[in-house]
Order: C-alpha cells, then sequence, then structure tokens
C-alpha cells in the first residue's frame, strides 16, 4: 500500500502531466463547445489515472490465487 504523501505526490504529478499535454495541444479553440468537451475529457482521464494510482497494481485475474499452493495439492 501506498503512503499518502507518495500517493498525493504521483496524482499531483498526472495532474500536471494532463493539463500539460492539455495546454501544449491547442485547447484554445473559438467554439465554446469544444473548449468544453477538451476540458471535460482531460479531467475525466485525469481522474481515471488518479483512480487507478490510488488502487495500485490489479490482478489480471480476479480468481488468481493470492497465495502460493504450499502442501502440494491441487
Amino acid at each position: 500500500m501506498k503512503t499518502n504523501d507518495l500517493l498525493k505526490a504521483e496524482m499531483v504529478n498526472i495532474f500536471s502531466s494532463e493539463i500539460d499535454n492539455w495546454l501544449a495541444n491547442g485547447y484554445q479553440s473559438n467554439e465554446g463547445f469544444e473548449y468544453e468537451a477538451s476540458f471535460v475529457e482531460t479531467l475525466r482521464e485525469v481522474g481515471a489515472k488518479a483512480f487507478q494510482a490510488s488502487l495500485g497494481k490489479v490482478p489480471k485475474s480476479k480468481n488468481q490465487k493470492k497465495t502460493p499452493n504450499l502442501n502440494g495439492r491441487h
């Protein structure tokens, strides 16, 4: 499990990176709808990445054993 400070730093890095990408990709638009849509999409991606970072590594299979078979039985 990540410490609160480590998780906070990772989330700040995610937010900073996504906003930098949004600013660099010409977020400025003459139409309010395009501006708002790009802003909302950027925040959605930030939220998804921050949520994933808070969860940590997710196993590939929900049925995967969490402990090794130590007694040799199958």
